[in-house]
């Protein structure tokens, strides 16, 4: 358990990170929506059982945005998008950008399969984001 902490912990990073500036005047900043039927059903407020993993909310919004929070960082930005009928969360954290991917299952919860660390490397992990909203 511990183990699984300490790479949650990699995953988020400590501290604060640099957002991105759009230098060019004439490209949008503004999110487009995630579009289908996957999509909708993903929009939402999920939490997991402290009891099992960490202490996590992760928000995704209409427009392929979102936030993850723990009980040590107060949000992390985070974006999504369905590919191949899964859910790919990108974490921007402090150590890099990190990916989280899920399937939904029918009771709408995401279910991760796999997290890909900023160096490349694949982790198969295993835990649940009960849907709360």
């Amino acid at each position: 358990m511990r183990i699984l902490a300490l790479m949650m912990l990699m995953v988020i990073g400590c501290g604060k990170t640099e957002q991105p500036v759009n230098t060019d005047e004439n490209k949008s900043t503004t999110a487009k929506p995630v579009r289908g039927k996957l999509a909708d059903q993903a929009v939402g407020t999920y939490e997991s059982n402290p009891d099992k993993f960490e202490d996590w909310t992760l928000v995704l919004a209409e427009d392929g945005t979102g936030t993850l929070r723990d009980g040590q960082v107060k949000g992390v930005k985070t974006s999504w998008k369905v590919a191949d009928d899964k859910i790919h969360v990108i974490i921007y954290a402090p150590r890099g950008e990190q990916s989280i991917f899920f399937n939904v299952g029918n009771n709408g919860d995401l279910n991760c399969f796999r997290v890909v660390l900023p160096d490349g490397r694949q982790r198969d992990m295993s835990f649940t984001l009960k849907k709360i909203k």
